[in-house]
């Protein structure tokens, strides 16, 4: 009784706009440091355990479910999509790498994706109004989580690490604007 209490009050907390942000913000940065820091030490399973908890937090909290499982899915399959075309093009290789199709990306790098995912919501969701600034957002952020993912050994560029940064960094300059079109676009239809 008394755990159901505290859950509730919990979940009463959350779910004003500023603490749901806030939340977001400390787990996407949180989760997306751990899955990359177990994969550079080939414990991937470790991350993934994390991102289950977050993921499962995320689903308790939120008010909009059915269109976080549609905006997520999609965002995550859009994502790798991705990862396989930085994989085929030899730009980049991951450590503790997809051990059963070689050219798909790791399951670590998929939930990191999926954690994109639930950020673009809520702690990234004042992007959705200004399309430029999530261009130029999403191209640096994403130049700068994969040179730091290389960093932490979870990444290795296959190319000279300009012209791979400047690859990664043209791909979200696209992808990141029409993430955030793609959830306002959901939200009238869900």
């Amino acid at each position: 009784m008394v755990i159901r209490r505290i859950g509730s009050q919990l979940h009463k907390a959350f779910q004003g706009p500023i603490a749901a942000r806030i939340l977001n913000s400390l787990a996407f940065y949180g989760g997306w440091t751990a899955l990359l820091v177990f994969a550079a030490e080939g414990q991937p399973i470790k991350g993934l355990l994390i991102l289950v908890v977050l993921i499962a937090i995320h689903f308790a909290l939120s008010h909009q479910r059915i269109k976080d499982i549609i905006f997520f899915a999609t965002v995550t399959l859009v994502g790798c999509l991705i990862d396989i075309g930085y994989l085929s093009a030899g730009v980049l290789s991951y450590a503790s790498p997809n051990e059963w199709v070689d050219w798909l990306p790791p399951p670590w790098m998929v939930g990191v994706y999926l954690l994109f995912a639930t950020a673009v919501d809520y702690s990234l969701f004042w992007m959705r109004a200004y399309p430029v600034a999530a261009a130029v957002l999403g191209a640096v952020g994403a130049m700068m989580s994969y040179a730091a993912g290389v960093r932490l050994g979870a990444a290795q560029f296959l190319l000279p690490d300009h012209l791979s940064l400047m690859i990664i960094g043209v791909v979200w300059f696209f992808f990141m604007p029409a993430t955030c079109w793609y959830s306002a676009w959901l939200d009238k239809r869900t």
